[in-house]
C-alpha cells in the first residue's frame, strides 16, 4: 500500500482541517512540536483505513476535541494492488463511510456504509478482522510496517501478518509450473476438504454430490417399499371397511325406530307440562288473593288497637295541662321579683365602680407627679451630657489623632532607625587629612562632596563605608578600608524606615515620636470620657433619645391635667390614695349581691322556659292525638267488614287446596313418563352419529379403493428393480471418489510440510537480514539474532556461544534490533507490491550516527515509502531527506 494524501478534520488537538498531500516514494519527515497533532495524524490514518465509522466505543469518543461537540473526519488516498482508492469516514454524529476507486482519472463510488468498511479491508488484504482495531495485532501486514509512538517492539506476530509473509515468500520461491501445480492441488483439495482439513460440505463437492444422489435414491427405494406395503394394507382395509358399512346400516335402522317411539312420549309429556303450568299459575293467583285478604284483616285489627291507644293518651294529656299552667304563673311572679332585686344591685355596682375609679386616679396622680419630677431631672442631666459629648466629638474631629497602631508602628520604626544608624556607624570609616600645603582633588568613593579643596593647615575629613578613595592632584590616590559587610542593604532599609516614619509624623502634623505619643494619649483620654458620657446617657435615657423622654414628660403632664379636670379640688388639696382605696373596698360587697341576683334571674328564666316549652308540648301533643284519632276513624270506616273478609278467606283456602291436589297428580303422571325429551335427543344424537360414521366409512372406503387402484397402476415392482441397480452404480462411484480424496489429502499434507519447512527457513532468513541491517547501522562482532515466530526473542553475540535475552542490551540497541526486524519483514512484504512504512518518533534512544545509518538504509530501499513523524527535526535535517512542517499544513 502507498499513501498519496490524508486530510483530517476535528481530531483531538487538530481543530479545523489539516492535510498532508503529494507524498513521494522514499523517506519523508513530518515534524512539529509536542501536542501539535503528529500522533493524532497517524491515528487518523489508521482510523481511516481500519476503524468502523458507526462505532461508539470509548476510543472513538476520545478523539473528539476536548470540550467540543464535533464529529471527527478523515479522508485517505492510497494505492493498493496497482489501483488508486480514496476512503472518507465521519465518526459519531452523522457517521458515514465512502470508498471510491479511480476510473478514467476520476474517483467513482465503489461502496459505502458498512460495505465500504468491508471493501476497504479487502483491498488492504485484511478481510474480516477480529479483536480491537487499536491493537496492532489486528492490523494484519501493517503490524510490521506501522510503528506507533513508544511501540517499536514488535510483540507477537499475528496470524494475518504470518499469512501475508507466507504469500510474499511463496510468490518469490515458486516458478510458473510449481505455482500452477499448487493452484491445481489447492483447487482440487478445496473441492473435497475445507481449509482446516475437514471434509467439505459444500453443494458442489463431488463426494457430497454422490452422497446426496445416493441418499436420494435410497430414500426413493424406501418410499417404493413403503408404497408396496401400503397397497397390501389397503387391500385388507377395503375388506374391513365394507363389513363395517353393512353393520352400521343395520344399527341405523334400529335407532330410527327407537327415535319414533321417543317422539310419541315426548308429545304426551309436553301436553301434561302445559296443564301443570296452567294449574301452577292458578295456584299462584289464589295464593296472592289469600295473602291480600289476610293483610286486610291484619290491618283492620291494627287500626282498632291504635284507636284505643290514642284515646287513652289524649285523656292523660288533658289531665296534665292544668298543673303545667299553674307552674308557669308561679315562675313568672318569682322572676319579676328577682329582676327588681337585680336592678337595685346594678345601681349599687355603678356607685362602687365610680369609687374604685376615683381611688385608681388618686393613686395614678401621685405616681405621675413622681414620674414628672424624675423625668425633669433626667432631662437636665442628659442635655448637659450631650453638650459635653458634642464638644469632645468636635475636638476629636478638629484634627487627625493617631491610632494605637500608628503610635505602636512609630515606636517600632524609631527603634529600627536607631538600630540601623548604629549598625551603619559601625561600618563607617573616616579619612582625615591636614595638608601643609594647599591641595586639590576629587573624592572617587565615599560620602560628601565630589570635588575636594583644602588650604594649608586646614583639616579635611572624608567618610564612607567599607572603603574611601581620594584622588589628589600632584600626589596620587589615597585609599582607606574598613571592615567588610553589606552596608548598602542597611542603608536602604534605614532610608525606607525613615521615610515611613516621616510620613506618619507628617500625617499627624507632629515633629517627633514623643509628640505623637502625647497626641495619642490625649485621644484615648477624650475617647474614654466620651464613652463614659455615652454610657451615662444610655442609663438616663434607658435606650431611647431625648425627644422620647420629652414626649414621655408631656404625656405624663397631659394625663395629670385630665385627672385634675375630673377632680378640680385635687389641684389645691391632693388626695390620699389609701383613704380612697378604703372607701372603694367597703363598696365592693355590692358585687356579691349583684352576682347572686343575676344567678337567680338566670335560673328562674331557664326554669320558666322549660315549663313553657313543656306546656306548649302538651298542647301540641293533644292536638296531634285528636287529629290522628279522626284519621283512624275515617280509615276504619273505609275498610270492609270483618265477617265479609273471613268468608272470602275460607273460599280462597278451599280453592287453593284443590289446585295443590291437581298439581300433585299432574307431577306424578309426568314423573311416570321420565325424560322423554332427553331420550328423544339421545336417540337423534345416536342416529346422527351413526349417519356421520356411515358417511365417513363410505368416503374412506371410496378413497382407499382409489388409492389402491392408483398404486396398482404405477408398476412399483419394475421401478424398484431399476432403482436398486442405480444405487449399486452410485456406491461404486462414491468409493472411487473416496480413494481420490485420500490421495489429495496425502499430497496436501506433503505440501504443508514443505511450506512449514520454508517458513522456518524464512525466519532464519529474516534474522540474517536483520543482522545485516544492524551491521550496516553499527558494525560490531558477528552475532546471531534468534526469532520466535518472526519476533526478536534472544541475541547471541559472536564472542560467546550462549544466547542472551534482549534485556541484556542497552535501550538503544533493543530499539535498533526491533527496527531491523521490522524493516526485514517489510522488505519481504514489499516483494508483492510497494509498501508504506510509518515511524512515529520510533528511534528516540538511537544516537545521531546510527540514526543517520538507519535513514540511509531506508533510503536505499526504493520499494518502500517511509513517513517519519518527529518532534526533533534537528536530528533529520542534516540527512538530506524532505522535511515537511506540520503547522504549515493546517487550514484555519
Amino acid at each position: 500500500m502507498i499513501l498519496h494524501s490524508i486530510r483530517v478534520r476535528n481530531w483531538r488537538c487538530i481543530l479545523g482541517e489539516l492535510s498532508l498531500e503529494g507524498l513521494p516514494m522514499g523517506v519523508s519527515v513530518v515534524f512539529a512540536p509536542n501536542g501539535s497533532g503528529k500522533s493524532s495524524l497517524f491515528e487518523a490514518l489508521r482510523a481511516g483505513l481500519l476503524w468502523r465509522h458507526d462505532s461508539s466505543s470509548k476510543e472513538v469518543k476520545d478523539v473528539v476535541p476536548w470540550g467540543r461537540d464535533l464529529s471527527p473526519e478523515v479522508t485517505v488516498e492510497f494505492s493498493a494492488g496497482g489501483t488508486r482508492y480514496r476512503v472518507s469516514k465521519r465518526f459519531l454524529k452523522g457517521g458515514s463511510c465512502l470508498l471510491e476507486r479511480m476510473e478514467d482519472r476520476r474517483y467513482l463510488p465503489l461502496a459505502e456504509g458498512p460495505q465500504g468498511v468491508t471493501r476497504t479491508l479487502e483491498v488492504l488484504g485484511l478481510g474480516q478482522r477480529g479483536g480491537k482495531v487499536w491493537d496492532p495485532a489486528s492490523w494484519g501486514a501493517l503490524q510490521a510496517l506501522w510503528i506507533p509512538q513508544g511501540g517499536i517492539c514488535l510483540g507477537t506476530v499475528s496470524d494475518q501478518l504470518e499469512e501475508a509473509l507466507r504469500r510474499a515468500v511463496t510468490s518469490q520461491a515458486q516458478d510458473p509450473v510449481s505455482r500452477a501445480f499448487k493452484d491445481r492441488l489447492q483447487g482440487d483439495f478445496r473441492r473435497y476438504f475445507t481449509d482446516t482439513g475437514r471434509e467439505s460440505r459444500k453443494s458442489d463437492s463431488p463426494r457430497h454430490v454422490l452422497r446426496s444422489r445416493l441418499e436420494e435414491r435410497l430414500k426413493r427405494k424406501e418410499d417404493m417399499e413403503a408404497d408396496l406395503r401400503e397397497s397390501e394394507a389397503l387391500q385388507d382395509g377395503v375388506a374391513k371397511l365394507t363389513a363395517e358399512v353393512v353393520e352400521l346400516e343395520a344399527r341405523l335402522a334400529s335407532v330410527r325406530e327407537e327415535e319414533a317411539a321417543c317422539g310419541e312420549r315426548a308429545e304426551r309429556f309436553r301436553r301434561l307440562e302445559s296443564e301443570l303450568t296452567q294449574v301452577r299459575a292458578r295456584r299462584d293467583s289464589l295464593t296472592s288473593q289469600l295473602e291480600l285478604v289476610k293483610d286486610r284483616l291484619s290491618r283492620r285489627a291494627r287500626v282498632e288497637r291504635r284507636i284505643q291507644e290514642v284515646e287513652a293518651e289524649a285523656q292523660a294529656v288533658k289531665l296534665d295541662l292544668p298543673g303545667a299552667e299553674a307552674r308557669v304563673a308561679d315562675l313568672e311572679e318569682r322572676l319579676s321579683r328577682a329582676r327588681s332585686e337585680l336592678a337595685s344591685a346594678r345601681e349599687g355596682v355603678d356607685r362602687a365602680r365610680l369609687m374604685e375609679e376615683k381611688a385608681r386616679d388618686a393613686r395614678r396622680l401621685l405616681e405621675l407627679r413622681e414620674t414628672i419630677s424624675r423625668l425633669q431631672g433626667d432631662l437636665l442631666n442628659a442635655r448637659a451630657a450631650l453638650g459635653e459629648a458634642e464638644s469632645l466629638r468636635e475636638r476629636l474631629g478638629a484634627r487627625r489623632h493617631p491610632s494605637d497602631d500608628d503610635v505602636r508602628e512609630a515606636r517600632e520604626l524609631m527603634t529600627r532607625v536607631v538600630t540601623r544608624r548604629a549598625e551603619l556607624e559601625a561600618f563607617m570609616i573616616t579619612l582625615e587629612m591636614e595638608p601643609r600645603v594647599g591641595l586639590k582633588g576629587r573624592v572617587t568613593r565615599g560620602e560628601g562632596k565630589v570635588e575636594l579643596t583644602a588650604s594649608p593647615g586646614e583639616r579635611v575629613a572624608v567618610r564612607g563605608t567599607r572603603e574611601v578613595e581620594v584622588l589628589l592632584e600632584g600626589f596620587g590616590l589615597i585609599r582607606a578600608s574598613g571592615p567588610g559587610g553589606d552596608s548598602a542593604s542597611i542603608r536602604e532599609d534605614l532610608e525606607m524606615v525613615q521615610g515611613r516614619l516621616t510620613r506618619i509624623l507628617e500625617a499627624h502634623r507632629v515633629g517627633s515620636v514623643e509628640e505623637l505619643e502625647a497626641l495619642g494619649a490625649l485621644r484615648r483620654q477624650m475617647e474614654g470620657r466620651l464613652a463614659y458620657l455615652e454610657e451615662g446617657l444610655e442609663g438616663l435615657l434607658r435606650g431611647s433619645d431625648i425627644s422620647a423622654v420629652e414626649a414621655s414628660l408631656a404625656s405624663a403632664r397631659e394625663e395629670v391635667d385630665r385627672i385634675l379636670s375630673r377632680f378640680p379640688l385635687w389641684a389645691q388639696c391632693p388626695p390620699d390614695p389609701a383613704e380612697e382605696e378604703a372607701k372603694a373596698g367597703e363598696a365592693r360587697d355590692v358585687f356579691v349581691a349583684l352576682e347572686a341576683a343575676e344567678g337567680l334571674c338566670r335560673e328562674l328564666s331557664a326554669e320558666l322556659s322549660r315549663t313553657e316549652a313543656e306546656l306548649k308540648g302538651l298542647a301540641d301533643r293533644g292536638g296531634r292525638l285528636e287529629e290522628e284519632l279522626r284519621a283512624l276513624g275515617e280509615e276504619l270506616l273505609s275498610m270492609e267488614a270483618r265477617e265479609e273478609l273471613a268468608r272470602r278467606l275460607g273460599e280462597l283456602q278451599r280453592e287453593l287446596d284443590f289446585a295443590a291436589a291437581l298439581e300433585e297428580d299432574l307431577a306424578r303422571r309426568m314423573a311416570d313418563l321420565g325424560d322423554p325429551e332427553g331420550d328423544l335427543r339421545a336417540a337423534a344424537k345416536a342416529r346422527e352419529d351413526l349417519e356421520g360414521g356411515l358417511s365417513q366409512l363410505r368416503s374412506r372406503l371410496a378413497r382407499e379403493e382409489g388409492q389402491l387402484e392408483a398404486l396398482m397402476n404405477r408398476g412399483l415392482y419394475s421401478q424398484l428393480a431399476s432403482l436398486e441397480e442405480e444405487i449399486e452404480d452410485l456406491r461404486r462411484e462414491l468409493a472411487e471418489e473416496d480413494l481420490r480424496a485420500r490421495a489429495l489429502d496425502l499430497l496436501m499434507e506433503v505440501h504443508r510440510e514443505c511450506q512449514e519447512e520454508m517458513w522456518i527457513r524464512l525466519g532464519s532468513a529474516v534474522g540474517v537480514s536483520a543482522m545485516e541491517i544492524l551491521r550496516r547501522m553499527a558494525p560490531r562482532p558477528v552475532g546471531r539474532l534468534v526469532l520466535d515466530r518472526m519476533s526478536p526473542a534472544r541475541f547471541s553475540p559472536g564472542e560467546v556461544d550462549s544466547e542472551l535475552e534482549l534485556g541484556c542490551l542497552s535501550g538503544g540497541e533493543i530499539e535498533q534490533v526491533h527496527f531491523a526486524v521490522r524493516l526485514a519483514l517489510g522488505l519481504r512484504l514489499a516483494a508483492l507490491e510497494d509498501q508504506l512504512l510509518v515511524m512515529d518518533d520510533a528511534l528516540m534512544a538511537t544516537d545521531r550516527w546510527r540514526l543517520e545509518a538507519a535513514v540511509e538504509e531506508l533510503k536505499s530501499h526504493r520499494e518502500l515509502q517511509v513517513l517519519i513523524l518527529t518532534c526533533h527535526p534537528e536530528r533529520y535535517a542534516p540527512l538530506g531527506v524532505p522535511m515537511l512542517a506540520l503547522q504549515a499544513m493546517r487550514a484555519w
